[in-house]
């Protein structure tokens, strides 16, 4: 029997969920993601009055966050729109 080896870090994954401020996204909210891994492309939400601007790892002052932007554990890994 051959037991593959992996660490911990290999298997971490996180729940990222997407906060719409309000606006409307049809696709599920959060999406699991392994660590390190970029989040791809994520949904455009729609409000009413509102042009969305873009995903961004806080309300405010946060860094925007773009197909290539990978999740490592960060304190904040909710996206606002």
């Amino acid at each position: 029997m051959t037991i593959p080896s992996f660490s911990i870090r290999d298997i971490e994954k996180f729940t990222v969920f997407l906060d719409a401020c309000g606006g409307i996204l049809g696709v599920p909210a959060r999406f699991d993601i392994k660590s390190g891994q970029p989040v791809g492309n994520l949904p455009q939400p729609s409000r009413s009055g509102y042009t969305f601007a873009g995903w961004y790892t806080a309300r405010t002052g946060g860094d925007r966050v773009d197909p290539r932007t990978t999740v490592r554990g960060i304190p904040s890994a909710t996206p606002t729109g």
